[in-house]
């Protein structure tokens, strides 16, 4: 079935081609791709393919899905979303161009074609897809590109795609772009268009130039001259370094990678070339897609018609909390009466809108043709982002036959407290008598100094502080500090914060330590050692099944599983509680009774604890069940100083000290059933492990 799609598809593309070519009219502009991806893995892909209305109609394209790490690839279909019309004429042009739609021979006119396709992930037949690569590659061919391309890759096939990665856990949709891939340039006029796009996820995008395709990983070469880096014949006096978009006019091609700006000035008239601009989408520092904008310019002379223009801030950089953003924009189109001509009213817009923001135009001073901008914003916390936003305006003039656009792009950067000011704050700790402090404020390195206040009184300037305090008594402590640190924009910001807690260091800590009773005739004991800091200390152990010992003692639970104790200190003027959970697995009944002893002591009175016992992997008792013979190994590094056999009554079979790293017991002799293997190795630690005999 797949050899079958990829003949029908090779099939369609080769009759389209020779229709194309015997019709001498060339059809595909440009194109994108654009995709969206719930957290289900299911993606909603958008193509959208721009037709000289001149050249032959469109057909439904199939879009090639492909894993280029395993080879499987499929095409799946897709369904038209409709066609617009979006050629910009002048409000007297009468010409019905692109009309009707998709027909050979519509005039200079540019059509938008959208189509819509799916894919799920979680589709078993899309299984493969997934199968090692974090990658997949969606893309499209059409045949053919516009004859009238003079820099290189006239005729070829149109080819675009977007790779496509599934190696981050959300959803994502891919940038939505400010221009469409296509213009009019005027030659020997300044050229400054934003061709980028920004990101309504908040990811990063970066841009760069490739060549064009005309298959999947085959680039066009342009003719002698050209290059993606200088794909126009654009200014560039002698002695001036190139590409410079700062110099009016600019020299050279220019592309800003930061935000897809393309600046040049274009001085060959009736060039027709086509770049491929590479859009690379990072979230957290992780690449999660790569798109691309196949687009095609033309220069031509425009008589009287200068390039009008949009005046403004470019970069603007605000605390959330009271600052908001404003300001305003102006266009203008006086320029072209510098050489006999008239000026064109001139429309304003923003191109990317988003929630929050206000953007209000109003007719222009001067006969109110050149219409102005006002933008207000006051952003929140939840607009706060590591991310500048990117916003573009479009300034459209009414020249005839068509419309000319330039755009204006203007960085804003919000920034809350956490990116401007480090927040203060401090731990405690009580060891004896002494009191710790130590500063865990935010961005220690923007800290130029700090102060310790404890009850009014500063007590020192270090970073981290000891000291010894009136124990029983509730201190105010103040941990000040200032800063001296500058934003992502430049602004220099000064001031300070401080962090205050109410401390009670005491004359009592109540504490206990846990241990296992190393004695191999008491199965089932622990021990709870009274470790409490304090003079005159009494003490009571309140456990959660409701009982409770004054001192110490003895406590039985009578199930295993795992317990509350808390231990309660006390003397004339202290109070402390130390809680902790104990408790014991099962390994046998060896006592004809559920359950297992709480000993309680106090330090004091302790003489030996055993050490916590082995790891559960790190001896292996093999096989289990075992019949005429049981292997038992330690880890290397280990030794096993003695091996005990008990039966579940309690009663020892055998008892060797191999002091080896393993021992083979001969087990024909045993009876049938259940029993309990003993492990002790050089360092007293144990391990017990119930083992079958068949």
């Amino acid at each position: 079935m797949m050899k079958l799609s990829k003949t029908l598809i090779l099939l369609f593309i080769f009759c389209l081609c020779v229709i194309s070519k015997h019709a001498s009219a060339k059809h595909v502009l440009g194109a994108d791709i654009r995709y969206s991806r719930t957290a289900d893995s299911m993606y909603t892909f958008t193509l959208e393919v721009y037709r000289d209305c001149s050249g032959v109609p469109f057909l439904l394209p199939n879009v090639s899905v492909a894993n280029p790490i395993s080879g499987f690839s499929k095409y799946i279909s897709t369904t038209s979303a409709g066609i617009e019309n979006i050629t910009s004429v002048c409000d007297t042009f009468t010409t019905n161009l692109c009309d009707p739609t998709n027909t050979f021979g519509g005039g200079r006119g540019v059509e938008k074609h959208t189509f819509t396709a799916t894919l799920d992930l979680t589709d078993p037949t899309n299984s493969n897809f997934l199968t090692g690569s974090d990658f997949f590659i969606i893309s499209f061919r059409l045949c053919c590109r516009n004859s009238a391309i003079t820099t290189g890759a006239a005729n070829n096939n149109f080819y675009t795609e977007a790779k496509i990665y599934t190696n981050f856990q959300g959803a994502n949709s891919s940038p939505h772009f400010y221009e469409m891939p296509f213009t009019r340039l005027n030659v020997n006029q300044p050229f400054r268009r934003n061709f980028g796009g920004y990101d309504a996820d908040g990811d990063s995008l970066v841009f760069e130039m490739k060549n064009p395709m005309s298959v999947s990983s085959v680039y066009i070469s342009y003719n002698t001259g050209f290059s993606k880096e200088d794909p126009f014949t654009t200014f560039k006096p002698t002695g001036v370094s190139s590409p410079n978009p700062n110099l009016n006019p600019p020299v050279g091609f220019h592309l800003n990678s930061t935000n897809g700006f393309i600046t040049m000035t274009p001085t060959a008239n009736n060039e027709v070339s086509v770049m491929n601009l590479l859009i690379k989408e990072y979230r957290n520092g992780v690449l999660i897609s790569q798109t691309q904008r196949d687009m095609q310019f033309w220069v031509e002379t425009i008589d009287n018609n200068l390039s009008h223009t949009i005046s403004g801030i470019t970069e603007v950089c605000v605390i959330v909390g009271g600052d908001s953003v404003q300001f305003d924009l102006l266009t203008d189109d006086s320029g072209d009466t510098l050489f006999g001509g008239t000026p064109d009213s001139i429309r304003l817009s923003w191109d990317n809108p988003f929630t929050g923001p206000s953007f209000t135009v109003t007719p222009g001073v001067i006969n109110g043709m050149f219409e102005e901008g006002y933008f207000k914003w006051v952003p929140t916390y939840l607009d706060a982002r590591k991310e500048p936003y990117m916003l573009t305006f479009s300034a459209i003039d009414n020249n005839c036959p068509y419309n000319h656009r330039i755009q204006k792009t203007i960085r804003i950067t919000v920034l809350d407290k956490v990116y401007t000011s480090p927040m203060a704050s401090f731990t405690w700790e009580q060891k004896g008598d002494t009191t710790f402090l130590t500063n865990t404020s935010e961005r220690m390195d923007d800290i130029t100094s700090m102060e310790w206040v404890i009850n009014g009184t500063v007590a020192s300037s270090a970073s981290n502080f000891d000291t010894l305090l009136t124990l029983d008594t509730i201190h105010e402590v103040d941990l000040r500090v200032n800063y001296n640190i500058s934003s992502k924009c430049g602004s220099l910001f000064i001031g300070g914060d401080t962090a205050s807690q109410q401390i009670l260091p005491k004359s009592c800590i109540a504490d206990f330590k846990i241990a296992i009773d190393s004695d191999t005739t008491n199965f089932f004991r622990i021990f709870l050692i009274n470790t409490s800091i304090g003079t005159g200390l009494s003490n009571i152990w309140y456990f959660s099944d409701g009982d409770s010992v004054i001192g110490t003692g003895f406590h039985n639970f009578t199930k295993f599983g795992k317990y509350n104790v808390c231990l309660e200190v006390s003397n004339s003027s202290c109070t402390d509680m130390y809680c902790d959970s104990v408790g014991m697995d099962s390994l046998g009944n060896l006592y004809k009774k559920e359950g297992f002893t709480i000993v309680l002591l106090d330090e004091k009175d302790l003489t030996s604890i055993e050490k916590q016992p082995l790891n559960k992997n790190s001896v292996a008792f093999y096989p289990n069940p075992f019949s005429t013979q049981l292997t038992v190994k330690i880890d290397r590094g280990n030794t096993i100083h003695k091996l005990s056999l008990r039966n579940m009554q309690g009663k020892i079979i055998l008892e060797e000290y191999p002091k080896s790293t393993e021992l083979i017991l001969q087990t024909s002799d045993l009876r049938p059933g259940l029993y309990l293997v003993r492990v002790t190795n050089i360092d007293g630690r144990t391990l017990t492990k119930k083992i079958i005999k068949q």
